[in-house]
């Protein structure tokens, strides 16, 4: 962590006790450094919460969630002098802290694994089905696709949300971003930072989406993420407060299926969820093969008059011909589809205006085997402030609507 980090910072809630001024403020006590960087030392409020900074990254989350027995040890004197306790460590509460929980130990596993995934020239040792999807021109593509961005972020502060091990934040600095900073539960945070430690534009911050330890940004996006969150409007809403007026916020999610995919869905859920990380990875992979042998050779098009059976079984399972991809849908602790309708109206209750959006079929009437994979929403804060309208089911301009990379 650069000092430059620490003004884009503030302290996480607690409940609604601190003041907005003990919000304001976080104190910097370094006890390593690494060139420019701080890599162990506290983040102090001043109601004397304090989190650790471990590996270059500020931890900025509960105890429930992180925990570092070891720099306890080593800093005992440090956290004395002070005046600082050690802190008391407790079980995650509640549906969504248990669910945080699980996030954070499943996909830190997954960065581990894929620690580059994304960054790659070239597949290594010629493993293109491990690493399809997973090259840098991919990364690039998938962005501008997923986001809409791309030519519309120059000289801004963005905001990364859930950035994973960080391959999305290097494809915002690659198309105009001024500074990046890069927000997730897990330890994809330590692939980011590693990454990127020598840019100094690149902030890494381990945190809660549904408490974002930071100030406002100029831009936002969320590629793949909310809907792993357990509750993906309150994690929205919590994104979009950040954002200043005439700022973006693009966010991507999966798409509701029809009723036979949600259906398997579920049940291949119920039972990848609780297999252990090897045997979850043998199946991600077995069903790369398996969406290989089916659709390599043909994309389900966006309405089939007569799709074929590769076609059909495609939008049932929704089995990708990546093991990444497929480690990433069955196996997070919560994976939840949306509507475009429903995304918009979460927009529209946090005062942003849709710029651009996929699908088109905002009544979300599809044949059964019409039903998109994915839908991607652009939003604008106005410029002039308005006060946000009660939550609905908004139309969506028809110019708002582009057609999904």
């Amino acid at each position: 962590m650069r000092e430059a980090t620490l003004e884009h910072l503030i302290a996480p809630s607690d409940g609604g006790v601190s003041s907005a001024s003990s919000r304001d403020r976080l104190t910097l006590h370094a006890f390593a450094r690494d060139g420019e960087h701080v890599t162990e030392g506290v983040l102090i409020a001043p109601d004397r919460r304090w989190w650790w900074i471990a590996g270059g990254v500020p931890r900025l989350l509960p105890t429930t969630m992180y925990r570092n027995d070891e720099l306890v040890k080593r800093y005992a004197l440090q956290l004395k002098s002070l005046g600082l306790e050690a802190p008391r460590i407790t079980s995650a509460r509640g549906r969504l802290g248990r669910i945080q929980s699980k996030t954070i130990d499943r996909f830190g596993s997954e960065w581990l694994r894929f620690r580059d995934w994304g960054y790659h020239p070239v597949a290594p040792n010629g493993d293109t089905l491990e690493f399809r999807g997973g090259l840098w021109e991919n990364t690039l593509a998938a962005f501008r696709s997923k986001t809409f961005l791309n030519g519309r972020l120059d000289g801004r502060l963005v905001l990364d949300a859930g950035c994973g091990n960080g391959r999305f934040t290097a494809a915002a600095l690659a198309v105009g971003a001024r500074e990046v900073i890069s927000v997730d539960i897990g330890w994809g945070v330590d692939a980011t930072f590693e990454h990127h430690r020598n840019d100094s534009r690149v902030h890494v911050v381990q945190a809660s989406l549904f408490d974002l330890p930071i100030r406002a940004v100029e831009s936002a996006f969320s590629i793949g993420v909310l809907m792993h969150t357990g509750d993906a409007a309150r994690a929205f809403d919590q994104i979009a407060s950040r954002i200043t007026p005439g700022g973006l916020f693009a966010v991507r999610l999966y798409h509701r299926g029809n009723w036979a995919h949600e259906l398997v869905d579920r049940g291949i859920r119920s039972v990848t969820t609780k297999l252990s990380k090897p045997i979850q990875l043998r199946f991600a992979r077995a069903m790369a093969k398996l969406g290989t042998g089916l659709i390599a050779r043909e994309a389900p098009p966006r309405t089939p008059a007569r799709p074929s059976r590769s076609v059909m079984c495609y939008q049932v399972l929704r089995h990708w011909p990546t093991v990444h991809h497929n480690l990433d849908w069955w196996t997070a602790p919560v994976a939840t589809h949306h509507t475009v309708r429903e995304v918009a109206a979460w927009g529209r209750s946090s005062g942003l205006d849709v710029v651009q959006a996929d699908p088109r079929e905002l009544p979300d009437r599809y044949g059964f085997w019409q039903f998109p994979e994915a839908l991607t929403v652009l939003f604008e804060r106005p410029a002039v402030v308005k006060q946000p309208a009660p939550s609905r089911a908004p139309d969506v301009p028809a110019g708002a609507v582009a057609r999904l990379a």
